[in-house]
């Protein structure tokens, strides 16, 4: 008997440990704020993607052309609002894609 409530007594320890760690990484990150770690769940607020940080795609990119093809080329709208905030347009390690990176 001694030993079960040992083992509950760890392993509502262990499961109060993880609730902690677990709901600090769930809140999105402030509307605009750029280059914020995305949590656990993923999410970037105002028109940013979850890269590993907010940022959005610029630089070369894949565009879809009106007849459905793709073409790849750079988009310089993006280009300068990644320079108009201080970044530059890099590509993420290993994964075919720019995003804009501080």
């Amino acid at each position: 008997m001694t030993k079960s409530i040992a083992s509950a007594v760890l392993v509502s320890v262990m499961l109060l440990g993880c609730g902690g760690a677990a709901g600090d990484g769930q809140s999105p990150p402030a509307a605009g704020e750029q280059w914020a770690p995305c949590g656990v769940n993923m999410q970037c607020n105002s028109g940013l993607e979850c890269f590993g940080f907010c940022s959005f795609e610029c630089g070369e990119k894949y565009f879809e052309q009106p007849d459905g093809s793709i073409e790849y080329g750079i988009d310089v709208a993006s280009v300068d609002r990644c320079s108009a905030i201080g970044g530059e347009c890099l590509q993420l390690e290993g994964v075919p894609i720019n995003v804009c990176h501080q």
